[in-house]
This record gives C-alpha cells, sequence and structure tokens, in this order.
C-alpha cells in the first residue's frame, strides 16, 4: 500500500531495520539507471552486520555490471536466490506495472525483484548497498519464516508468476513509435 504514497521516479527497497552503508548507496544506483535508460533495476551486494557490531559479507554476490537474463529466477528456482531483494531500486513505473510487492508472508522483497528482472534489464553493483542487521527479533530469525511448506509455497507464487511474466514476451519499457501518423507502444526484445 505504501508503493501509492510513492512520487518519486525512482524506488529503493530496504527493511526497517536494516541501514544502509554509506552516503553514496543511493547516488551510485542513480547514476547507473540515469546512465541507462534501458535499465529498469539494479541491486547490490549486502554485508551482514552482527549485534555485536561485527560485520561479514553476506552470501549473496553476482560479478558487477549488466546481469544475464534469467540468473536470478534461474538461481531461485535451485534454491539459490543470489541477491537480496531488499537491495532492489528501481523504476517506480516499473514496479506499478509488474503489480508491485505480492501479499505473502515473505520473500515478498525476492519476488518483486524476480518480476522486475522478467520483463526488463537489471544491473549489479559492485560495493554493498545494505547492512543487513542480524537480531533475535528479526521475521528471518522465527520459526514460522522457516516452516518448509509455506516457504515451498511461497516460492511458488513468485516463481510461476516470473515464469508467466518471463514466458509472456513482454518487455520493459516501451518505445513510442509512430506508424502513419498513429503512436503505438512497441516492446524491447528480448535480450538473446
Amino acid at each position: 500500500m505504501a508503493l501509492t504514497r510513492a512520487t518519486g521516479t525512482l524506488l529503493r527497497c530496504i527493511d526497517c531495520d536494516d541501514l544502509l552503508p554509506d552516503h553514496e548507496t543511493l547516488a551510485r544506483d542513480i547514476k547507473v539507471l540515469e546512465s541507462n535508460p534501458s535499465y529498469g533495476w539494479t541491486v547490490s551486494p549486502c554485508v551482514d552486520l552482527h549485534p555485536d557490531g561485527r560485520l561479514e559479507a553476506g552470501p549473496y554476490y553476482l560479478p558487477p555490471g549488466p546481469l544475464p537474463d534469467r540468473v536470478l529466477l534461474d538461481g531461485a528456482k535451485r534454491g539459490e536466490l543470489a541477491v537480496m531483494g531488499t537491495t532492489l531500486t528501481a523504476r517506480t513505473d516499473l514496479l506499478r506495472l509488474v503489480g508491485g510487492w505480492p501479499a505473502i508472508p515473505a520473500f515478498e522483497d525476492a519476488a518483486l525483484l524476480l518480476f522486475c528482472e522478467a520483463v526488463s534489464h537489471g544491473w549489479m553493483q559492485a560495493l554493498p548497498g545494505e547492512l543487513y542487521r542480524k537480531h533475535p527479533g528479526q521475521q528471518t530469525a522465527t520459526s514460522a519464516f522457516h516452516d518448509t511448506e509455506e516457504k515451498i509455497i511461497r516460492q511458488k507464487v513468485a516463481i510461476d508468476r516470473a515464469e508467466t511474466l518471463h514466458s509472456s514476451g513482454w518487455r520493459w519499457p516501451k518505445e513510442a513509435c509512430v506508424i502513419a501518423g498513429t503512436t503505438m507502444n512497441v516492446g524491447i526484445p528480448a535480450r538473446t
């Protein structure tokens, strides 16, 4: 529901208990998206912040630069999502077009990332974009989060929708073309 209040052209995801690692984090994402209008989103590595203040590289890393098609979806299907969904910076209109976050109790941030990947190009940043606070009260520490049956179902919701978006052939952004004096929206072909 918060998406209805977004007024900017870009939207940055982050959980309320996590932190941005430095004051340049958002500037890096903005620079990539302003320099590459055909890219709809960026993600970045995360660093785990432990209760004692210790920092540890998170387990989610891909090489920096343009992301190959389906790299996140194929990883999710193997149970190995390669980035944290809470590092997503995306164009607000893209988030609205893919329907925003799905109404599932967890994995909703990763699901939104999979939906964006299904229809648009993405970019992996080289530097961390999130300090992921590890603490006993976090949702990912609860038994409900680790319930195997529910985890399978919520991931299936996201994977099925992302697969459907991939197979639709629809791509973001749409380019305006003028044909015989009429403006038409034509999708950009998928990368090969």
